[in-house]
């Protein structure tokens, strides 16, 4: 067995044995620091699929963003309600049942879908070098393309995403009538 294989099942039971932590475990620590090891499992197959910049952007806005915004509301909240943070989730059997059903539908989803008879699926015994995208890096290629043919979709979603900060700062705001409670939504 290669080092690539046995990279692909180290991150592959990371992220499942780690997601397993994040759904059982009662107490919400442990269920974030489960999700957030899963989601590094997640970008480590990102990076042997050969995808840098996603697992760069997974690390950056899943790992480093929210996750730890999530741990650190949840240490925070902890500290005012001084209850320790557990979860009231006692319906297992249900819960298993819904998963089990779910499991079932994607099942005969993919069963349905007949991948083989894909053209690029059929196509994909036929790799050779001149088929193969160019090795290296994809963050140069991705920031060619951002800034060349993909400018104007780049400044419009920068403009969204500052119109909807600016909207959650408003929102969020103290208002002087009603001291330090915050705005509520109408």
């Amino acid at each position: 067995m290669d080092y690539y294989r046995i990279a692909f099942y180290a991150f592959g039971a990371v992220t499942v044995l780690a997601a397993l932590v994040a759904v059982w475990s009662r107490n919400l620590i442990h269920a974030g620091m489960g999700l957030l090891l899963s989601l590094f499992g997640v970008a480590g197959l990102y990076a042997l699929a050969g995808a840098d910049f996603l697992a760069v952007v997974q690390i950056l806005v899943y790992v480093g963003g929210i996750v730890i915004l999530l741990l650190f509301g949840i240490m925070l909240t902890q500290r005012i309600t001084g209850r320790a943070p557990r979860t009231g989730v006692t319906n297992r059997l249900v819960g298993a049942l819904a998963a089990l059903a779910v499991l079932g539908v994607l099942l005969a989803a993919l069963l349905r879908a007949g991948f083989a008879e894909l053209p690029w699926i059929a196509q994909a015994g036929q790799i050779n070098e001149q088929t193969l995208p160019p090795a290296g890096s994809t963050v140069e290629r991705l920031g060619r393309l951002l800034v060349g043919e993909y400018l104007l979709l780049f400044e419009v979603a920068a403009l969204v995403l500052t119109i909807a900060l600016i909207g959650a700062a408003y929102m969020a705001r103290r208002s002087r009538d009603e001291g330090a409670r915050p705005r509520r939504m109408t």
